[in-house]
């Protein structure tokens, strides 16, 4: 069974499901997995609305892809929910960097604008999928208003984030390592990494926007807080500024490489052990990243996902009835 009960005595199904805003970077002019997200689309429901939004790489060339299911010949167009969500600004995003801030906040300005108004912001990108039927993670997400979708995040000294590990951190060492926060009252205390992919509440993705063009710099520049800026700009600032939160990603990452950080690349083959993957407590509806490269992949990979979401609908009928 691919959900198992998620403790819902207090959930009711009267509950009115929220509007969710997909928020995804695309390092291509097409979405690889198109068709999973398309299908996971259309089990939401006629009338629960959602947005899609994409930032495309600004160098990509839009007749090129390097996805064998779409021909390198053809302009390459937004396919399904996809069609007209390309924002008009971008930016370079570079590995590592701020860049990857910058998008997701061009996101952010953009699905904070449209009507009807989102709810919840969901960050993803090309190698997500989703693996449980929309109906789930709605009746999931309309008893979590409030609250955003992240892992709290390591304190300074846990190691990891570029900063090194410590037996016993202080203010002082801190101060030593990121010489720019006091000026910006961000405190031991305050500073959390952890992934940068979270689904934001409402009000507080609003809140991200505002202080953008004020706390941005400390993030992007020297002397600012250690490790990979999408992995400390939402954390350290959810902590500063106390936001509540639902300490768990609704996005599944399996470890990968210990020498790069990068997560776990699944295979075909390996799509259908996910079924477990929505808990018990803290379920996953989304999964990264599905490896995309090599002749008939990705075709293989669309099979399993939509045998997964199959499966998953089926699911969700017999919960819900």
């Amino acid at each position: 069974m691919l959900v198992p009960c998620w403790h819902f005595a207090d959930v009711s199904a009267a509950a009115p499901p929220p509007n969710v805003a997909y928020l995804f970077s695309l390092r291509r002019a097409s979405h690889p997995l198109h068709r999973p997200w398309n299908q996971f689309w259309r089990s939401c429901g006629h009338d629960t609305p959602f947005r899609v939004f994409c930032h495309t790489d600004p160098d990509l060339d839009p007749r090129r892809s390097d996805t064998p299911s779409i021909p390198a010949s053809a302009p390459i167009v937004m396919q399904g929910s996809f069609a007209g969500s390309v924002i008009p600004e971008q930016v370079k995003i570079r590995r590592f960097g701020w860049t990857m801030v910058e998008a997701r906040l061009l996101l952010l300005q953009h699905a904070l604008q449209a009507a009807p108004d989102a709810d919840f912001f969901v960050f993803l990108s090309e190698t997500d999928a989703p693996i449980a039927d929309c109906s789930l993670l709605l009746r999931y997400l309309s008893h979590r208003a409030g609250g955003s979708f992240m892992q709290s995040g390591k304190p300074f000294g846990a190691g990891g984030g570029g900063e090194p590990r410590v037996t016993v951190p202080s203010e002082a060492k801190f101060s030593r390592v990121c010489p720019r926060c006091r000026d910006a009252n961000i405190s031991i205390t305050d500073y959390r990494h952890g992934p940068g992919w979270v689904a934001l509440w409402r009000s507080h993705a609003q809140r991200y926007v505002e202080l953008a063009p004020t706390v941005g710099s400390l993030f992007k520049e020297e002397g600012g807080p250690p490790g990979i800026p999408d992995e400390t700009f939402w954390t350290t600032l959810a902590a500063h500024h106390g936001f509540h939160l639902w300490d768990h990603l609704l996005t599944h990452m399996a470890p990968g490489s210990a020498k790069t950080g990068h997560p776990h690349l699944f295979m075909p083959e390996e799509i259908a052990a996910l079924k477990p993957l929505p808990l018990a407590h803290q379920p996953k509806f989304f999964v990264r990243k599905i490896y995309l490269s090599g002749n008939g992949t990705l075709a293989k990979s669309e099979s399993e996902l939509s045998r997964l979401l199959e499966a998953s609908s089926r699911s969700a009928q017999r919960t819900i009835s």
